[in-house]
């Protein structure tokens, strides 16, 4: 679990990084479609950090990344690829973007939970049997507070026991220590500073009506 954690960070980061790549790689085409490439890969960026990420404690996809990723395929497809580098570029930009859909696959995929309802059965009830047996089989010999904090403590390690193991299984919780869109944030602020695009939505991804 420590792996899949560690994974959908890397994944994160991949899929950020892979963003600046194809903003830079739009320089070698006309302007207008430099703006628009550029437009649409912003509001990707900002529809993954501010709409898809908040969803992925639940596991489903954004419909609005869904939408920028139909606009980036119809944006290559109105690319010019005329000169010898716009076509180098062209090839880099579709290397770019598989490498940016299996980045992003791999993070969504660590948003579905790997312990299944069973297994957390299981997990639940020997919790407790730890538990009460440890109460049942107390020494009733010793003062009451010595027996309470040996209870209590088992309590403690089983509960908290539990606890790492939800927090692993769902990466993206939201809370402290959960894998945040750290990257993808850096990512917009650097192509919205280096490289400008289209104004083509809001500051959360959401196209401009």
């Amino acid at each position: 679990m420590w792996n899949r954690g560690y994974g959908a960070k890397e994944a994160g980061d991949a899929e950020a990084v892979a963003l600046v790549d194809l903003a830079r790689t739009a320089q070698f085409f006309p302007p207008e479609q430099q703006e628009k490439l550029r437009g649409d890969l912003i509001c990707y960026a900002r529809a993954v950090a501010f709409d898809e990420w908040p969803l992925l404690e639940d596991g489903p996809r954004s419909d609005v990344v869904e939408r920028w990723l139909v606009a980036l395929r119809d944006a290559y497809g109105a690319l010019d690829t005329g000169t010898p580098k716009q076509q180098a570029a062209f090839g880099h930009l579709l290397e770019v973007t598989c490498a940016r859909g299996e980045a992003r696959r791999e993070r969504l995929s660590a948003a579905t939970p790997i312990v299944p309802s069973p297994v957390w059965a299981v997990l639940l009830f020997g919790g407790l049997v730890t538990i009460m047996f440890v109460a049942l089989f107390a020494d009733r010999r010793e003062a009451a507070p010595i027996q309470v904090a040996l209870i209590m403590s088992m309590a403690v390690m089983v509960v908290a026991g539990l606890l790492l193991v939800r927090f692993l299984d769902h990466p993206y919780g939201g809370t402290s220590g959960s894998i945040e869109p750290t990257e993808m944030k850096r990512t917009i602020s650097i192509v919205d500073r280096t490289y400008p695009g289209e104004r083509l939505c809001d500051s959360r991804g959401h196209p401009r009506t």
